[in-house]
């Protein structure tokens, strides 16, 4: 069962326990982080400064997206290859591996 305690930056980003339970009452597939930053409940940059912080993951700026859209010749080689969904979609293909 989902609980407050299993998300870490919920506390950093002082996020609220009923922000928590309406989640839980209206999520579909959407993870915590994915529904607070939909729904903006939280502020995207200050979650993404903590999450680099936290788990040590580098951050991909909106240029990158504007610079490095992948092809439709690309998207056909990995489309196929997960069930890609607004949370987890490929960005980008190098030497073939994405």
């Amino acid at each position: 069962m989902d609980s407050i305690k299993n998300y870490p930056w919920v506390k950093s980003l002082e996020v609220s326990e009923d922000y928590f339970n309406k989640w839980k009452l209206d999520k579909n597939k959407e993870s915590f982080a994915f529904w607070s930053l939909q729904n903006r409940v939280i502020n995207k940059n200050k979650y993404f400064d903590w999450a680099i912080e936290h788990y040590q993951i580098p951050f991909l700026e909106d240029l990158f997206f504007e610079q490095h859209l992948m092809t439709k010749k690309q998207w056909k080689k990995v489309k196929d290859l997960s069930d890609w969904t607004q949370e987890m979609i490929p960005v980008a293909l190098w030497d073939d591996i994405i």
